[in-house]
């Protein structure tokens, strides 16, 4: 599927130029979280907010440029999730290719990166999640045209 948006704007008729382009828009999943807030102060008194009608939104700020990529799919599986202190990475590919990944946090931030070096076409690899914090995650997966991503759960 290809969806293209542009958008644009000016100031004025008198302005003159071209306007204003987006050129990066974000693709997610929207997560809504009903949730609660409470701050103590004065050591005796607090306050609560409860976020309204479907919750929180979290973003998860990764963000998709809008330049053509011709990608196929690139499905794998993430095991054990939520996962403690590592993850088994397992996926099959047409053809054997180097491959490279990325964990990121869900407020974008790339966590680390990894390689996997060109084997058969099937891999199942250990990645070492001793040092994430817990909370979701993302995984990319990317080499040649293929492209996939995944979330994880670290829960200790």
């Amino acid at each position: 599927m290809c969806i293209r948006d542009r958008f644009r704007w000016g100031s004025d008729d008198a302005g003159g130029g071209t306007g204003w382009f987006v050129d990066d828009l974000e693709i997610m999943d929207m997560v809504n979280y009903n949730s609660q807030a409470c701050i103590e102060y004065n050591e005796t008194k607090s306050v609560c907010a409860e976020a309204p009608e479907k919750g929180t939104i979290v973003e998860s700020k990764i963000s998709v440029s809008n330049k053509e990529f011709k990608t196929s799919p690139l499905e794998f599986t993430v095991s054990p999730n939520p996962a403690l202190n590592h993850i088994f990475l397992s996926l099959h590919l047409p053809q054997s290719m180097d491959l490279t990944g990325e964990i990121f946090s869900l407020d974008g931030k790339k966590i680390k990166s990894f390689r996997l070096p060109k084997s058969a076409s099937a891999y199942n690899t250990k990645i070492e999640t001793h040092d994430l914090s817990n909370g979701m995650y993302v995984i990319s997966v990317h080499g040649g045209k293929f492209a996939g991503r995944e979330k994880f759960v670290i829960q200790r």
